[in-house]
């Protein structure tokens, strides 16, 4: 049989559980991922500054966070493939830090050509055909 509930009971029980203040931090838990998320500007900057992924590992165990590097490899790129971004940088699988892994600029065209009109002009200077390769 179903349980059934009067409306004051549960008005009652609401406002009884929304009057509960918050659990201290120290009986609060998070997992692994959470803490993980909680500590990326941190582990970003400990990367910025030279530290190695396996190093800051080694750091986090000492701190009581047991990750592996495969597991703080793992969180970070799902965190750039989310496009969360936190502190504005994107962890990038495989780098680490040194390198911005932006592709090169290329030279803008000179003024007035283009690969259009490039290719309708012979090497001579003289116009070809359309069509004509």
């Amino acid at each position: 049989m179903a349980h059934k509930f009067s409306l004051a009971a549960i008005e009652t029980a609401k406002q009884n559980l929304d009057a509960m203040p918050a659990a201290a931090k120290e009986t609060r838990e998070v997992t692994l991922k959470e803490a993980i998320k909680t500590l990326s500007p941190t582990i970003r900057k400990l990367l910025r500054r030279g530290h190695s992924r396996a190093k800051v590992v080694e750091l986090l165990r000492e701190q009581g966070v047991p990750v592996s590097l495969s597991t703080l490899k793992q969180y970070f790129r799902e965190k750039a493939s989310q496009g969360d971004e936190g502190d504005g940088e994107r962890s990038v699988p495989g780098a680490t830090g040194a390198s911005t892994g932006a592709a090169p600029q290329l030279p803008a065209p000179k003024s007035g050509g283009t690969l259009a009109s490039a290719s309708n002009t012979a090497v001579a200077g003289q116009r070809r055909a359309p069509g004509s390769a």
